[in-house]
């Protein structure tokens, strides 16, 4: 009996010495303590990327479209009907996008005096507007806005007196590296008694878009537009007697010179002319596209 007790004492004294030697009590757990003899280091997981080879985002990488806030500053040269001379003309634009999808876009616009060879200033605009919707990610987007605003009167040579509201609506549905527009607007005039400015009625005009993105550093817009100059409601000595039309074709090209900076190429073709019985240098129509002839543009555009 006292040989049993002797042979269980010895036997748990030997097994509370080996669990003791299982125990590292160097304060780290040899599981996970590197040893570069021995331990090869974990590979570096990298996140895999979507590539795509339409823009990664909307707004300044397709030339077309605005960032927050575009500025634009242009020259237009242009021959009117009624003289041999070039016309050459400035504009400025800013536009700024706030929260809500609200929008809203400034112009200035004046030209050399045929005269006086001074600068004359035209008719200044205002613009407002909202963005109604916007579905789909960069490479498909849908977008709808609608826009309120006033062309200002001015006393130029180069503007109307008129104090002119209009409203209109946008639509564009992206493609990849392409995308499609429309655009229509109303203009509601206001009438004038004035032998020295023709009396005109309300102008419609709708646009059609198509946007190509060579790269990102070059893209192009081609435009399709038709204009209608509603005949004057009020019978005065200068009026226009009838509906005044015709269309256009306006291709642009946009290169990207730096990160903010577009430079902005193109031209306004009439592609039907409208009736040369009814133009008149009193008919002041000189913010519609090529209501004169054919004319010739460059400007730049920064984006911030």
């Amino acid at each position: 009996m006292n040989g049993l007790k002797s042979i269980a004492a010895i036997s748990f004294l030997s097994l509370t010495l080996n669990a003791n030697a299982l125990v590292d009590y160097s304060g780290g757990s040899s599981a996970t303590k590197y040893d570069p003899t021995t331990t090869s280091p974990a590979p570096v997981v990298r996140q895999s990327r979507a590539k795509t080879s339409a823009p990664a985002s909307s707004g300044f990488d397709w030339g077309f479209l605005p960032q927050a806030v575009d500025f634009s500053l242009g020259y237009t040269s242009a021959k009117a009907f009624y003289t041999d001379e070039n016309i050459n003309m400035l504009n400025m634009k800013i536009k700024g996008t706030f929260s809500h999808g609200i929008f809203v876009e400034l112009g200035m616009n004046g030209a050399q005096s045929l005269e006086t060879s001074e600068y004359e200033q035209g008719n200044s605009s205002a613009k407002l507007g909202f963005n109604w919707l916007d579905i789909g990610n960069d490479y498909n987007k849908l977008i709808f806005d609608i826009f309120v605003g006033t062309n200002f009167s001015g006393k130029s040579e180069f503007s109307t007196k008129r104090s002119d509201r209009f409203v209109g609506v946008t639509t564009e549905k992206r493609f990849g590296a392409a995308a499609l527009g429309l655009t229509y607007e109303r203009t509601f005039t206001e009438g004038l008694v004035d032998d020295e400015e023709m009396s005109i009625g309300d102008i419609s005009q709708w646009s059609a878009d198509l946007g190509i993105m060579v790269s990102s550093e070059i893209q192009f817009l081609l435009t399709y537009g038709e204009v209608k100059v509603g005949a004057s409601d009020f019978l005065s000595a200068n009026y226009l007697s009838s509906d005044l039309k015709y269309s256009y074709i306006k291709p642009q090209m946009f290169l990207k010179m730096a990160n903010a900076v577009r430079l902005n190429l193109g031209a306004v073709f009439q592609a039907s002319r409208p009736d040369s019985s009814l133009m008149s240098s009193s008919l002041k129509i000189w913010g519609l596209p090529a209501a004169y002839g054919n004319t010739l543009f460059a400007g730049l555009n920064i984006a911030i």
